[in-house]
């Protein structure tokens, strides 16, 4: 199946498999999926973007300073279809 995430955008989907509906960025640096009502409801990720990389991470107490790595894209096209920490992820960071 295709991740269905257009060129110039790294693309988060509320079910496995790129199922929509679908959440896509392209700023680079720190988000917070909650400005966006995408947080703890990503289930697959995809990214299209030209180069850098994309790590999702999850809120923990004590400031964003603490908060955790859950997994990460890095390459033109590179997707998960089933993310390992699923419906976790409250902010990403992209390095561009």
């Amino acid at each position: 199946m295709s991740n269905r995430c257009t060129g110039g955008w790294f693309c988060f989907f509320d079910g496995v498999n790129y199922t929509y509906p679908r959440g896509q960025l392209s700023d680079c640096g720190w988000q917070d999926l909650q400005d966006f009502g995408w947080s703890d409801r990503t289930e697959s990720v995809a990214q299209n973007m030209p180069d850098g990389w994309v790590e999702y991470q999850n809120h923990t107490t004590g400031g964003h300073g603490n908060d955790e790595h859950l997994f990460f894209t890095d390459t033109l096209k590179d997707a998960i279809s089933n993310v390992p920490y699923r419906n976790m992820a409250d902010h990403v960071w992209f390095s561009c």
